[in-house]
């Protein structure tokens, strides 16, 4: 049966709600900054497997992304190269502004209570390393490389990092009340905090932006200070994400899209933007057929 303009309405406003909540958890809970590719995936586990673009109504992401923006459900931050960035609503703009102008990984070492990670600053290549201490079967060939880079210790410097005990602390902050939520000590730091904070979400979502915002100060003080006592400058720091630098000046999302928007695109960019067009017109059976390299589908 085909369904009805009403059904269909349903449908995408699910499916809105879901690309919004998938924002959302990669932000707030995986500690990134959510591109395009990985809130398509994130939906697709959120929904245990059930998300289907025809399901919702509609021919492509990139289609749903559009139409999730004028819902005002999401923002969309196109400065980045390649693949764009996806905004949760009701997020504080200045913080994610601020959060965006450090390359995802750095912000993931310092931002991430994770315990069992590597995390450090290769003052040679100018970039930051974080992955797993232990190896684990079938990692990107990479990973080694950056594991050796680390325990030769040449021009690397450990990170500092907002701890499990300090993210407790900001929540508090941010909550005034962690009474009856409990923190389970027996289970690894991050699992608890994530577990602690969807309470939070269920309980009232702009809890966690304002722990969101409180993390993003507390992050920049950590990188400074680090900065400062080992001598390094942001210009030091000077990692691109795209066309975003460390330090940058703050700037509002629409004008920084707008700057980018009015300058020539490079002839990479034309090129990634018609690889991402393409990929989002392909049906299922057409991305199937799409061969990737597997370390290009890891953040690094």
């Amino acid at each position: 049966m085909k369904p009805t303009r009403q059904g269909e309405a349903d449908s995408k406003d699910v499916a809105g709600r879901l690309l919004q909540y998938a924002a959302e958890d990669l932000t707030l809970l995986d500690f990134q900054l959510p591109t395009a590719s990985q809130v398509r995936l994130k939906m697709g586990e959120l929904s245990n497997g059930g998300f289907s673009l025809s399901r919702a109504g509609y021919k492509n992401f990139r289609s749903l992304v559009q139409d999730a923006e004028l819902k005002h459900l999401i923002r969309v931050d196109r400065e980045r190269r390649g693949d764009y960035l996806i905004i949760p609503a009701g997020m504080d703009s200045q913080v994610l502004s601020k959060v965006s102008d450090l390359n995802p990984l750095l912000w993931r070492c310092v931002a991430s209570p994770a315990q069992d990670r590597l995390r450090a600053w290769d003052a040679a290549s100018k970039r930051a390393i974080y992955l797993p201490k232990d190896p684990f079967p079938m990692e990107p060939p990479h990973y080694s490389e950056l594991r050796k880079i680390v325990a030769e210790g040449v021009a690397v410097l450990p990170l500092p990092h907002v701890n499990h005990a300090r993210h407790i602390e900001l929540l508090r902050q941010a909550a005034g009340d962690l009474d009856g939520l409990g923190v389970d000590e027996n289970i690894e730091p991050l699992l608890s905090f994530q577990a602690l904070l969807k309470k939070f979400r269920e309980r009232d979502p702009k809890i966690a932006s304002k722990w969101f915002k409180l993390l993003a100060d507390e992050a920049y003080s950590l990188l400074e200070n680090w900065a400062r006592s080992n001598d390094i400058t942001w210009g030091d720091l000077n990692v691109k994400s795209g066309d975003r630098i460390v330090g940058a000046d703050n700037v509002k999302l629409s004008e920084r899209v707008a700057s980018h928007s009015a300058r020539a695109l490079t002839d990479e960019e034309k090129l990634r933007s018609a690889l991402h067009s393409a990929i989002d017109r392909l049906p299922l059976e057409g991305l199937r057929l799409v061969q990737v390299p597997s370390e290009a589908l890891i953040s690094r």
